[in-house]
């Protein structure tokens, strides 16, 4: 398994390298904004404007993301590679949308045992599309071979 990561970075280009590098730093940056509002939350801080300024943060680094992924996007040359990456990204939105829909359906049904909080929802709606999107160009890449 080792080996097969490390052939696969070696084949990526400058370009998905760099942005590769940018969506870590970025995920990165969210989980510290994620971490440092559950702490202050937690212990009772709840001024308005750290409130304010706790809803505001985490949306940067994903406005950033999705930035850096239409960037990619225009930057890349080869119209096979754009294709998977905007399949792989119609996938992970529609894994989304269905799971958000589930959940409001189950909310709906049960709301005791099914509700999340916002935050847990938002963390979850996030891993859900970036695994729903490397399946997807793994499926992609494998089928097409």
């Amino acid at each position: 398994m080792k080996n097969h990561l490390r052939i696969a970075c070696q084949r990526l280009s400058p370009l998905q390298s760099q942005t590769i590098l940018h969506i870590a730093v970025s995920l990165m940056l969210m989980a510290v904004i994620s971490a440092a509002s559950h702490f202050t939350f937690e212990h009772g801080c709840r001024e308005k404007t750290i409130v304010v300024l706790f809803a505001a943060l985490p949306a940067i680094p994903m406005f950033a993301i999705i930035l850096l992924l239409g960037r990619y996007l225009a930057r890349e040359r080869d119209e096979y590679i754009r294709m998977v990456a905007v399949k792989a990204l119609l996938w992970g939105a529609a894994v989304i949308v269905t799971g958000d829909m589930v959940q409001s359906a189950l909310v709906a049904f049960s709301p005791d045992f099914w509700s999340l909080d916002p935050g847990t929802l938002t963390i979850m709606n996030f891993d859900l599309f970036f695994t729903a999107s490397a399946f997807s160009v793994a499926i992609q890449l494998r089928r097409n071979r």
